[in-house]
């Protein structure tokens, strides 16, 4: 009796074909979560690393005041835009305000700025103009900043807090105390691995330790 190889041959092909695709899924699928996982690392890497030069920066900011303004150390050491009005001004009006938020630029002598002084607020990452405030760009010469340039796509927000740190004394008694401020810098995302923005702060406190010499 003649056996049918044709319809055998047939089952047989649909058989491979189908595992081919659940393997080629696979494939596919591993590609495609490997390639979000690459994405995701190399926007974290560059998230610290715009978190960390503001760091830096706040840093240059008061060591550049220092060299600006030794006359008036108490008054101008944290001076968040070389503004020379601060010799002798009590108000402290020029300086970096308690609970405020900045962004960080560059003046025309391509020094280091905080701008935009903000009142912090509850707004977030998900609101555009959270987004819009305090969004990093890429300058021409590669370098992240917050005035113009091309914007990054994911979206990077740097948002800069201020709070000056009170000290506690031997009685328990808290006083406030203008002269050591601590510095958040705070970037935020959007990263195709989660529909949940990321985050990174980073933290310095700085004193005015040159007034007490």
């Amino acid at each position: 009796m003649k056996k049918n190889t044709s319809g055998t041959s047939i089952v047989e092909a649909l058989v491979v074909m189908v595992m081919i695709s659940i393997g080629l899924s696979w494939l596919f699928g591993i590609f495609s979560e490997s390639q979000k996982l690459s994405t995701s690392t190399e926007y974290r890497i560059q998230a610290i690393q715009i978190a960390r030069e503001w760091i830096e920066a706040v840093g240059n900011i008061r060591d550049t005041n220092w060299l600006l303004f030794a006359a008036d150390y108490n008054n101008c050491w944290n001076t968040r835009s070389y503004n020379n009005n601060c010799f002798w001004d009590t108000s402290d009006t020029h300086n970096m305000q308690h609970e405020s938020s900045y962004i960080l630029e560059r003046d025309t002598s391509n020094r280091w700025v905080l701008t935009w002084a903000i009142l912090r607020e509850s707004r977030g990452f998900t609101e555009s103009d959270y987004r819009n405030t305090y969004r990093v760009y890429r300058d021409s010469d590669g370098f992240f900043v917050q005035s113009s340039g091309d914007s990054f796509r994911p979206i990077f927000t740097r948002e800069i807090r201020i709070d000056y740190i009170d000290d506690t004394n031997w009685d328990g008694d808290i006083n406030s105390n203008d002269e050591k401020l601590r510095a958040t810098s705070i970037v935020q995302w959007s990263d195709p691995s989660s529909s949940i923005p990321k985050k990174i702060e980073l933290q310095m406190e700085l004193t005015n330790w040159k007034n007490e010499v």
